[in-house]
């Protein structure tokens, strides 16, 4: 039985290790050479609709076509095509995109992700419950581990030649566009042979001139991959650990500078790889684009399991936001509906992931009342005077429909009534075309809802000031050195 895999571009997919790679969340179509009768994954047939626990899904188009679903489960997920003549497998590596869109990036922040909540769970003292699922789930996502400083060196000046033999190119100069002022005031070139031959056709000698209005014409294929594939080496510059920082700020100033001098370009498609190329020139940075892409697939090693990207990095904030808080000891662990809670203790702030609040008003009903945010962080002060609510969104929040976002917002506001909290932060992995920290401040008492980036590849320092920045403008304080920096 022959098949085919195509991404929403209709493009087939890459062939990687024996397997295809693919960002999750995309619909794959699964074009098929005779009838299939299922779609297994992990030794079940898949369903034919999105599921609670947000697994991979696949329904039928017609018999010889189905779509695909991969969901958010990232890593290694191998599937069985059955039909009349047997079963036929098939793997599909998918990445986090929402931690980036270019693959090699997206592996190296989940494998970060991933070495970082064991380390942290260590440290912490996080339930040894939630390390053995990571572990088994995960298996081998930390991957090989090998170092990228060669490439990277070698790399940097060959895009940096090229880069520049673009910028000189004549074979993307716009179309010559001519246009005639009167008046003998000048604002641009002249071209003589166009204004003589118009002077000649009965033009007022000199008053009339024939200015030459060729432009540079920056937004094409060409110029959005060079900015591309410089965003693509200053960001695995960036995610090297032990590489020289000015190394690093040197890609950083060569990138501004080709930024700079390409203005109003666009953002590079996967599937303008495959355009026929405009020029000599285009076809070289092609070639060294497929060399360097084809090098960073391999860099670091590819994950063997395969797990639910949402819990994940729900666990990761969760742990990455204890640390910043100085919460370095668990108090509790309990199991409620069939979910790990724990709750974290530093010298200023205790950190609750999971718990649900007790309500021990007049009325109440059993022992719990049904409030359970991701993640409550109060101060371990008498008077608690900083308390608020985290919800953790695994989503691309700018492309929210608005009922959505204001069912999150309604969400976020029951919590913090339960939680008498004057903050609620939606923490999400972002991107760049939104604000690091959106706050809606509606004053002292009256409750502020915001979304704050909190992504690996943003340092420590840079999440601590961006919570900080969130805490002041609620005017919620005074706040303790572990947050301003000031040591006790």
């Amino acid at each position: 039985m022959h098949f085919e895999l195509r991404d929403r571009f209709d493009k087939p997919l890459m062939a990687l290790e024996g397997g295809f790679q693919t960002p999750e969340e995309t619909p794959l179509q699964l074009f098929l050479s005779e009838p299939i009768r299922a779609v297994w994954w992990n030794g079940k047939p898949l369903e034919s609709s999105e599921n609670y626990h947000r697994e991979p899904w696949a329904w039928a188009k017609n018999a010889y076509r189905w779509e695909l679903r991969p969901t958010d489960f990232v890593g290694r997920n191998d599937f069985e095509l059955e039909s009349t003549s047997g079963r036929v497998p098939f793997t599909l590596y998918v990445y986090p995109a929402k931690l980036s869109s270019d693959p090699q990036s997206a592996w190296r922040w989940l494998r970060h992700i991933v070495g970082r909540v064991p380390s942290l769970t260590e440290k912490l003292g996080f339930p040894l419950e939630v390390q053995g699922t990571l572990s088994e789930g995960t298996q081998a996502l930390e991957g090989s581990g090998a170092s990228g400083f060669e490439g990277l060196i070698t790399l940097a000046p060959r895009l940096n030649a090229l880069s520049e033999r673009l910028l000189g190119a004549p074979e993307h100069l716009s179309q010559r566009r001519f246009r005639l002022e009167r008046g003998g005031q000048l604002s641009g070139a002249v071209d003589w042979e166009a204004t003589l031959d118009h002077w000649g056709s009965g033009g007022a000698v000199g008053l009339e001139h024939v200015l030459d209005g060729r432009q540079r014409v920056w937004n094409t294929p060409t110029y959005r991959l060079l900015l591309h594939f410089w965003d693509f080496l200053v960001s695995r510059a960036r995610a090297e650990e032990g590489l020289d920082p000015h190394f690093v700020r040197r890609l950083e100033e060569r990138r501004g500078h080709f930024g700079r001098a390409l203005p109003g370009v666009g953002a590079w498609q996967e599937k303008e790889a495959g355009f026929r190329p405009a020029s000599s020139a285009h076809r070289a940075l092609l070639e060294l684009w497929s060399e360097a892409s084809s090098a960073s697939l391999s860099y670091g090693g590819l994950p063997q399991g395969s797990l639910g990207m949402a819990a994940l990095f729900e666990v990761w904030v969760a742990c990455e936001l204890a640390a910043l808080l100085g919460c370095t000891r668990r108090s509790a662990l309990e199991d409620r509906e069939g979910q790990l809670a724990c709750t974290f203790q530093g010298p200023d702030f205790l950190l609750d992931y999971n718990i649900p609040i007790q309500f021990q008003g007049v009325g109440a009903v059993g022992d719990l009342f049904g409030a359970r945010p991701d993640i409550f962080v109060r101060s371990s002060d008498k008077e608690e005077r900083i308390r608020f609510v985290v919800d953790v969104k695994y989503r691309n929040l700018g492309r929210l429909e608005p009922k959505s976002q204001r069912d999150i917002n309604n969400q976020m506001r029951a919590y913090m009534g339960d939680y008498h909290a004057r903050l609620g932060l939606v923490l999400w992995p972002g991107n760049d075309d939104t604000e690091p920290l959106r706050l809606d401040n509606r004053g002292l008492y009256r409750g502020s809802i915001g979304a704050m980036q909190f992504c690996p590849q943003d340092k420590p320092t840079i999440l601590k000031a961006r919570l900080r920045d969130a805490l002041e403008r609620v005017q919620m304080g005074p706040l303790p050195g572990v947050l301003t920096g000031v040591s006790r």
